[in-house]
């Protein structure tokens, strides 16, 4: 079988990794088919939505004369996760859609100008539809 290798930010790659080792999650089958993150149905047209594909990334690999990817979406859905909404994610420079609902997350970092100018700024979708504790924290 032949894959095709991209290359990805290496701070992207560490963030990633950092969220799914603190948040206990793993690449489902259907996405890191090579042990790279823009792999299997993060670049294959593989439905974002699908409870097959959850956790889930999309990659856009435009960039560079399409040699290097960009991951552009973040899907963690009803997968019942806890914990804190980590700083990890200033690393995803090109993020557009951050799908965290049904999930049990606290942390601030949401409500941080910094960060806010930055999700307004590049229209990032954040879909949040969680136990609303990062408002305790304001």
């Amino acid at each position: 079988m032949h894959y095709l290798l991209f290359a990805v930010a290496v701070e992207t790659v560490k963030a990633l990794n950092s969220i799914f080792q603190k948040w206990d999650l793993e690449a489902v089958p259907l996405w890191n088919i090579s042990g790279e993150p823009c792999s299997g149905s993060a670049i294959n047209g593989t439905e974002f939505e699908s409870e097959a594909n959850n956790p889930a990334i999309k990659c856009d690999c435009s960039f560079n004369s399409n040699t290097t990817c960009h991951i552009n979406q973040l899907r963690v859905h009803a997968l019942n996760k806890k914990g804190v909404i980590l700083e990890e994610f200033k690393a995803f420079k090109y993020l557009m859609v951050l799908k965290l609902d049904k999930n049990y997350f606290t942390g601030g970092l949401l409500n941080r100008r910094k960060f806010s100018d930055r999700i307004l700024k590049k229209s990032l979708r954040i879909e949040k539809d969680i136990t609303p504790f990062d408002e305790l924290d304001s």
